[in-house]
């Protein structure tokens, strides 16, 4: 079966690779009429710029497509979302209509911090071990143009959105919009796989109804994700959105203060969270309320309740392993292993409500600040448990190990502190410590 899927596959590429190198020639084959790139700052924007005029002066991408680059604005982190906003406006003030328009939008606005070598232009241009049919080194966003041409012969209009961190590999022909308002790529792969991943959960009309998000296996299991196989439908970071969804997009910043509210450091919206979790067919308010932006700043709202028993049957319920230790306290500069995952948390001050930002860390960051924390290193069982009676609210249970043996905390994370105050207990938590600071984990981590 391995052997047919890489035959299909590599028969994919070539089909790609002939249609995009007719495409530069023959003009009656369908290209995008948009490719826009988003920059995290004018620099990188400048170094982009330089990339595609090279290849337009030689002849190597599509001469008939407008492309265009767009910086985050006055170099502030404006999250995926709000980048799609902004190459949203340049299409519509340029065109003055979505109609007909095929619009290719690669977020490409990263920092290269995992590869510095090529952090001057941006990983999207960093070479990648292929050569084209000139002798050339093909790049990232070589192969972005090439494998993402046969989709432009494929729709009639419409904007696709990709993530410049995922190169795909398919045959246009296995895609079908079916006419949707939005249609999400995903790819069929084992569950293993699919915990460490976004996971699309189909409805009853086999409509998105869910995105599951990094959720362990006993939890996709449980929400019906996964198929007969073993296999998960994983969300590629490809979307691709119809007119009539672009305008109403646009219609929430076609003014200059409606832009500036939605386009800025402080919102940062998510792509995901903001654009996609609401498309979902069983998106609630209250859980899209808890959708966290990116560059994960959120405002924490939790109660933190000291636990003495466990109840019969809590532990049966999904569970992390989580580390974690400080770099300072005041304010908070955390970092953590929570199963295969690392973080650089930022909490600034409160009790019951607080400003939160985490940054995604690799292995090799996480051991490195590891070594120059300070106080004692956290280590604990989290389990996550529903509330009873609540479609939206989990309890964190946290089994503190180590220095902290015997210590069982339990936080319940609330979208308002209104929902936070009006929370009635189980009857097996214990003392409410929210409001101790005793019991926050940049104290414990003092001893």
């Amino acid at each position: 079966m391995n052997q047919y899927k890489t035959l299909f596959e590599q028969q994919s590429y070539r089909d790609a690779l002939e249609y995009y190198l007719a495409s530069l020639d023959n003009q009656a084959l369908a290209v995008w009429d948009y490719v826009i790139l988003t920059a995290s700052n004018d620099d990188q924007a400048k170094a982009y710029q330089v990339q595609i005029e090279y290849r337009l002066k030689n002849q190597q991408i599509p001469n008939r497509t407008h492309y265009a680059v767009i910086p985050d604005l006055n170099g502030q982190r404006v999250g995926s979302g709000g980048a799609t906003l902004s190459c949203i406006k340049y299409v519509a003030e340029r065109a003055q209509s979505f109609t007909g328009k095929k619009i290719l939008v690669i977020h490409s606005g990263g920092d290269s911090k995992r590869v510095p070598q090529y952090s001057a232009c941006g990983k999207l241009f960093s070479p990648v071990p292929r050569l084209l049919p000139n002798g050339r080194r093909s790049t990232l966003f070589d192969e972005f143009m090439i494998g993402m041409s046969t989709v432009a012969s494929r729709i009639s209009e419409g904007m696709l959105v990709c993530s410049g961190d995922v190169l795909l590999l398919f045959n246009a022909l296995q895609i079908d919009f079916y006419g949707a308002a939005a249609a999400a790529f995903s790819i069929k792969e084992n569950v293993e796989t699919g915990k460490n991943h976004g996971v699309f959960l189909q409805d009853e009309k086999g409509n998105v109804g869910h995105f599951l998000h990094k959720q362990t296996v006993e939890m996709l299991q449980k929400a019906g994700a996964v198929d007969s196989r073993k296999n998960v439908d994983i969300d590629t970071g490809a979307v691709l959105m119809n007119t009539e969804l672009l305008q109403s997009l646009y219609a929430l910043i076609d003014t200059d203060e409606s832009y500036n509210q939605f386009v800025n450091e402080r919102a940062r919206l998510s792509f995901y969270a903001d654009f996609l979790y609401p498309l979902a067919s069983a998106s609630t308010l209250e859980q899209f309320y808890k959708e966290k932006p990116e560059g994960e700043f959120t405002m924490e709202i939790e109660r933190k309740f000291l636990v003495k028993q466990i109840p019969e049957g809590c532990t049966s319920f999904p569970c992390r392993q989580i580390e974690q230790a400080y770099l300072n306290t005041d304010p908070v500069v955390r970092i953590r292993r929570d199963n295969d995952d690392y973080y650089l948390t930022y909490k600034g001050k409160g009790l019951l409500s607080r400003e939160e930002y985490n940054l995604a860390l690799n292995k090799e960051a996480y051991e490195h600040l590891l070594t120059k924390a300070d106080g004692i290193i956290l280590t604990k069982k989290r389990y996550m448990i529903p509330v009873p009676g609540s479609d939206h609210l989990t309890i964190e249970l946290d089994v503190f190990e180590g220095h902290y043996h015997g210590l069982i905390l339990a936080e319940v994370e609330f979208a308002s502190e209104e929902e936070a105050k009006a929370f009635n207990p189980p009857a097996w938590f214990g003392e409410d410590v929210t409001f101790s600071g005793e019991y926050h984990n940049s104290r414990l981590s003092k001893g």
